[in-house]
Parts: structure tokens; C-alpha cells; sequence
């Protein structure tokens, strides 16, 4: 990974997090108004089951409206747009990947003693 990649990974991890945990979790506390259009875990859920299903939407007007321009322009065009969406994704992908739990950990990792 460049090392420009890896900045924009760090600020986009740190951004994600610093959302979740200053903005989001407050708000569903309700420690904070921080605008946002939920107020319980339920209807966060709903929406961003909603967002998943308008990203599948967009992306496919995204290739439909590309399909319209002209057709060498539409092709970088899509590559371009495709490749820098879906490098988003893969960064958001690592920064979940990176919190999951292990399903098992190997017992030789793990103190016997205190």
C-alpha cells in the first residue's frame, strides 16, 4: 500500500470512529441532538438498510447514465468512477475486518497465569 493510500485509510478510520463514537452513540443515548434522522438503534437499522439498497440503485444509474455519453468517455469514465468506488468499499471492508472478533483464538496465545 502506498503510503498516500495509508494515510487516507488512517483519516478514514479515524473519521468512521470518531463519528460512531463522538456523533452516533451519543445521539442514540441521547446524550447529544447531533441531527440525525434516528433515535433508536431499530430505526438506524432500517436506514441503512435502506442506503444498502439505494447504493445497488445508484450504482446501476451510474452505469446506465455512463452507458449514454459518449463511448470512449463513458468507458474511462466508468473506470474511473468503479475504480474509485469500489477502492471506498475495499478501505471501509478492512476497517470492519480489522474489528471483527476472531471466531476461535489458539489456545498457546492465550496467559495461564496473571
Amino acid at each position: 500500500m502506498s503510503r498516500l493510500n495509508e494515510m487516507r485509510r488512517k483519516l478514514l478510520n479515524w473519521r468512521v470512529n470518531w463519528e460512531i463514537f463522538q456523533r452516533i452513540f451519543p445521539h442514540l443515548n441521547k446524550k447529544a441532538d447531533n441531527g440525525y434522522p434516528f433515535d433508536t438503534d431499530n430505526t438506524m437499522t432500517r436506514l441503512h438498510i435502506r442506503n444498502n439498497l439505494e447504493l445497488g440503485l445508484n450504482v446501476n444509474r451510474l452505469r446506465e447514465v455512463a452507458g449514454q455519453l459518449p463511448k470512449a468517455y463513458g468507458e474511462a469514465f466508468s473506470y474511473v468512477a468503479f475504480r474509485d468506488l469500489n477502492d471506498r468499499i475495499k478501505a471501509y471492508i478492512e476497517i470492519a475486518e480489522e474489528r471483527v472478533h476472531p471466531e476461535s483464538v489458539n489456545p498457546r496465545l492465550v496467559a495461564n497465569k496473571a
